[in-house]
């Protein structure tokens, strides 16, 4: 949805946008947010030079409607950075190079894999729903009902609508009874998870999200410091000042940024602008040491500069996204280039986004900081188990062989560890699902209590917990073991419960054990030690 002035620049986008999309444009500002309101885009290019209208405004006004859209602000003037925006763009730009922001923001926002509302959560993943961190056991129709409503938080599908969305031609006969049988059923399991009236219903029209229960807290900002982050512009174009004043958070981020660039004063200047952030800045001039540096320093961003002597950036860029090591990596480049051919370029090479020089120092950190926040998210949805806030599988899979790699480089030693819930499909079917799922979050809250922030420690379905001990013998990976099993001891667990399973566990070690994931997880299963659950008979919370 375009909302711009009467320009060419407008309907040159419309011309080519719609290639591909559907797209509206309006060029009246109160048409527009009444489009905006009542419609449901996925993204919204918004020009913030229309005479009547406060961007600011529209999209605080647009967020608190529950729009999902994504905002991308045309010439926003860096006095004016918008927290309810997702991206910005400064005239004068080609259409070129507004398409390639535009696609590159869907394609982010594409990459989400789960659906919130409140303390409801599904991962669209593993097709599992929870409310407030307990498991809802739906069927397949159940799940799709919250799954739609989740993904159209506006809208009300009567029993017509969603009989015709969710029901197969087959099924149709069942008629609209069968819709109000599901949902009468989700809303007793959700009520049984202690969720309020999720689905309410409007009367003549038929169901929605009941936005009472969405949870209205807002992120409160913190306490800040005001400093003046202005710079003055240095006659090789470097950085350009700015008469945006920011200010540097009570508790700045520590996250690591790593810079590649052949220019020293570039690497002396924005270490400058960025270390007062407490960001962690490796600065490097060269890229003939850049791989080990990668390794070693493992960053949270790179920058990376377009055009270099000896490389050249955009091809790093994709040499980066073709490791699989690194393809989670958030790479911002720093370009002098208003070229559009440059600007998609960067982009179709795996670039996250791009600063122009000069570089503005508020422009970078807010760019750096946004970047961050939604890797951080994209990252948490899809490496951790939603129940027990564990690594999952597959990224712990893919942690441990990059730790066995590195074994091998330094000849460190390495432990691999197993424990296992014995019969524990026999024990969700005795006892329920959700005096397992309370279980397994006990036993994950004991292993990160009892074992280093450096160690691997994941979840593999089914009652099995993975670990992996870094520079750790296997006696010394004995006895921490140990320790957890008589941590589990002391947990008090459910009085009604008669019999807790069994816990099997097993410690291995690269290389005598194996030399691979696979040869030590084999190894590990087929010398599975058993040991009863003391603590029995006792409640826990």
């Amino acid at each position: 949805f375009l909302i711009g002035s009467d320009c060419p620049l407008t309907y040159l986008l419309k011309s080519m946008l719609s290639q591909h999309d559907l797209v509206d444009v309006e060029t009246d500002e109160v048409k527009g947010w009444e489009l905006a309101r009542s419609q449901r885009y996925d993204l919204i290019v918004l020009d913030v030079e229309l005479p009547n209208l406060n961007h600011i405004s529209f999209c605080q006004r647009l967020r608190e409607s529950n729009s999902s859209a994504l905002i991308l602000l045309l010439n926003m003037p860096i006095d004016c950075l918008n927290p309810n925006s997702d991206d910005y763009i400064a005239k004068p730009v080609t259409p070129s190079e507004v398409e390639a922001r535009i696609y590159s923001l869907l394609k982010q926002k594409s990459a989400a894999s789960a659906l919130r509302w409140g303390a409801l959560h599904l991962n669209l993943n593993t097709c599992e729903a929870t409310f407030a961190g307990l498991s809802l056991k739906l069927t397949a129709k159940e799940y799709a009902i919250l799954e739609l409503f989740l993904s159209n938080q506006q809208r009300i599908y009567s029993q017509s609508a969603l009989l015709e969305r969710l029901w197969s031609v087959e099924d149709l006969a069942a008629g609209e009874n069968a819709v109000r049988t599901h949902i009468k059923r989700l809303r007793q399991k959700l009520k049984a998870a202690g969720a309020p009236e999720l689905l309410e219903t409007v009367y003549g029209l038929g169901y929605r999200l009941n936005e009472a229960c969405r949870d209205s807290q807002q992120r409160s900002p913190s306490p800040v410091n005001s400093v003046d982050n202005s710079y003055s512009h240095h006659s090789d174009g470097i950085l350009q000042r700015s008469s945006y004043s920011m200010t540097v958070p009570a508790k700045a981020t520590d996250a690591k940024v790593m810079i590649l660039d052949d220019d020293l004063l570039t690497l002396r200047l924005l270490q400058t602008v960025l270390e007062p952030w407490g960001f962690q800045v490796t600065t490097l001039d060269h890229p003939q040491n850049f791989w080990n540096c990668l390794d070693q320093v493992h960053p949270d961003l790179l920058v990376l500069d377009v055009q270099m002597p000896e490389i050249d950036g955009i091809e790093l860029c994709q040499i980066i996204r073709n490791d699989r090591r690194w393809d989670w990596l958030p790479i911002l480049f720093l370009t002098g280039s208003k070229n559009s051919e440059t600007i998609q370029q960067i982009f179709a090479a795996g670039a996250d986004d791009y600063a122009s020089k000069p570089v503005v120092a508020a422009e970078l950190i807010a760019r750096i900081l946004s970047r961050l926040e939604r890797t951080r998210l994209l990252r948490t949805q899809a490496e951790l188990d939603p129940l027990t806030g564990l690594l999952n599988r597959f990224y712990s899979s893919q942690a441990i062989e990059q730790q066995l790699d590195q074994a091998e480089q330094t000849q460190q030693s390495f432990c691999f560890a197993v424990l296992e819930l014995q019969n524990f499909k026999r024990f969700n079917l005795q006892q329920g699902y959700s005096v397992s799922d309370r279980l397994l979050r006990h036993i994950a809250q004991v292993l990160c209590q009892e074992l280093h922030e450096d160690h691997i420690i994941a979840y593999w379905q089914c009652g099995e917990f993975i670990i992996g001990l870094r520079d750790v013998e296997r006696d010394c990976a004995i006895q921490q073991i140990q320790e957890i099993l008589s941590a589990l001891d002391c947990l008090t667990m459910d009085a009604a419960i008669e019999k807790f399973p069994s816990i099997a566990t097993s410690v291995v070690q690269y290389s005598r054990d194996g030399t691979t994931l696979q040869e030590l997880y084999q190894a590990a299963i087929e010398t599975l030690t058993v040991k009863e659950f003391m603590a029995c008979n006792r409640q826990f919370s």
